[in-house]
């Protein structure tokens, strides 16, 4: 469609059109497989021509893979990147790149170790640089926390009493600034809302006709709307891809921890993170052998050193 919008820009190449399209397969919910220009365009010969190769005339690059990140803190982006491909499974990694060229692609270098045998140990390290974020300059305290708990009742009273300093003391605004995802079925959203409420705190619930209401008739949808004033935003994961804020919450990651071996549940959590533009906090339920990977991915700060244990289920990303 956007291709089509456009308008020829020289009248004697018709199929010739100034578009820039980009692509984040760490970001896609459903695929994290980076779309060939011919699933895209088609095979149109002239179309063909013209997505192929390396430069355009002049020596202008038809491709740029961007390995800067200026939304999400260093700590934040290196631990989703871990905990997302499972960089410290027991088993091996669920998926991820496999050759230096790709990681470094993405802001890493690899120091040591390479990807050729199973068994090897590689370490890599995110260059400060690479995730210029600001944040770091004005806050000196951990941007990256993640607190489990035994119960709902413990861990949702936590939840509300840290809103509340976020709002009264640290006078983040609701909207916008602050941001509840949850990983999971509706259940979590209900939990979380009824939560709020026994706070006397304003919720949202993208497309809902008004604040603090959970369950409302399609026809009364707001359209695309994700924030409202005076009011905390619940979203799940495909909701608030797209959206960010300063303070992210992250609920239901018990769930993940209980398929851990799916890389589509463990990219969903890569996604909840990555919304943070300051700071995330992570809470759980239960005890889970995934809950150390997850305590170790932020330990080691953006420095990984782990085993390559590469099976017939990894799934290898490629840039493209």
């Amino acid at each position: 469609m956007a291709y089509k919008a456009l308008k020829p820009i020289d009248s004697s190449k018709p199929k010739l059109k100034r578009l820039i399209w980009a692509y984040d397969e760490l970001q896609n919910l459903n695929s994290m497989k980076v779309p060939t220009n011919k699933e895209i365009f088609g095979d149109d010969p002239e179309i063909k021509e013209l997505t192929g190769g390396v430069y355009y005339e002049g020596g202008i690059k038809k491709s740029e893979i961007m390995k800067v990140c200026y939304r999400t803190p260093h700590s934040i982006l290196t631990t989703a990147h871990a905990i997302g491909m499972g960089l410290f499974r027991t088993e091996g990694m669920v998926c991820g790149y496999t050759t230096q060229k790709d990681w470094e692609d993405i802001g890493y270098e690899v120091t040591s170790g390479d990807f050729k045998l199973k068994g090897n140990i590689v370490s890599l390290k995110r260059p400060i640089e690479n995730s210029p974020n600001p944040i770091n300059k004005h806050y000196s305290g951990d941007l990256i926390s993640f607190e489990t708990f035994t119960n709902n009742e413990d861990l949702y009273e936590e939840l509300t009493k840290n809103i509340k300093e976020d709002i009264e003391i640290h006078e983040l605004d609701p909207k916008r600034q602050i941001l509840i995802v949850y990983i999971g079925n509706k259940n979590i959203r209900a939990k979380i809302a009824k939560a709020m409420n026994k706070a006397v705190l304003n919720y949202y619930i993208p497309q809902a006709p008004r604040n603090n209401v959970t369950e409302f008739h399609w026809k009364d949808k707001e359209g695309d709307k994700f924030w409202s004033d005076d009011a905390v935003t619940i979203a799940s994961v495909y909701e608030a891809k797209g959206n960010e804020a300063n303070m992210v919450y992250v609920l239901g990651v018990e769930n993940v921890a209980q398929k851990e071996e799916d890389m589509n549940v463990r990219n969903e959590l890569f996604v909840a993170l990555t919304r943070a533009r300051c700071w995330v906090k992570v809470m759980g339920l239960g005890e889970y052998r995934f809950y150390e990977e997850f305590r170790k991915a932020i330990e080691v700060k953006g420095k990984f050193e782990f085993v390559y244990r590469k099976n017939s289920q990894v799934v290898e990303l490629e840039n493209q």
